[in-house]
């Protein structure tokens, strides 16, 4: 009966130590590390907001800009920088950079273009991107490499609408959490 009940146990642990596993794998897939941004401007034209990303490099920030369609083909253009783990990190940014006029926005869902192990590497793609009119960045991953992307947004159907609107430039992209 002890043979049993060793045997039993062992065929029970078997089944359950790759579990922990799969779980810890999808909730890094469900979960958002930097779902932040810090909204500096929402313009209606590009010439306004090439302006305010213009104005905000010059202080040393790095914004990038968001194409965001609402109900009724209306389109506004979010001026935006960072990428946060907290809203409170994302506020505490706000105050040290004294960015009176800007709101922290919930915004867990972009377009990975690709994973780079160093800038260099990056760096034609990102500069290609640029060149068809997107604003890209990275985004550093605790393992070192650089995801670059395109986009943040509220939802994922935003990231999936700027999924279909690169692929139809040649960019191929995954939407993902951010």
């Amino acid at each position: 009966l002890a043979k049993a009940s060793e045997s039993q146990a062992v065929q029970a642990d078997k089944p359950l130590k790759p579990q922990p596993v799969e779980k810890t794998a999808a909730s890094v897939k469900q979960k958002s590390a930097y779902p932040y941004s810090i909204m500096l401007s929402s313009c209606r034209l590009p010439q306004s907001a090439r302006k305010v990303v213009s104005n905000y490099q010059k202080v040393g920030l790095a914004p990038y800009v968001v194409k965001v369609k609402f109900d009724k083909d209306d389109e506004w253009l979010r001026v935006l920088s960072g990428h946060y783990k907290t809203r409170h990190e994302a506020l505490k940014a706000i105050q040290e950079n004294r960015l009176s006029n800007a709101i922290v926005k919930k915004t867990p869902y972009t377009n990975l273009i690709g994973t780079y192990t160093s800038m260099n590497e990056m760096q034609a793609k990102l500069n290609r991107i640029k060149a068809l009119g997107y604003s890209p960045y990275f985004i550093k991953t605790h393992t070192g490499h650089f995801n670059l992307v395109v986009g943040a947004f509220v939802t994922k159907e935003g990231a999936e609408n700027k999924k279909t609107e690169l692929q139809s430039k040649g960019i191929q992209s995954t939407v993902i959490m951010r």
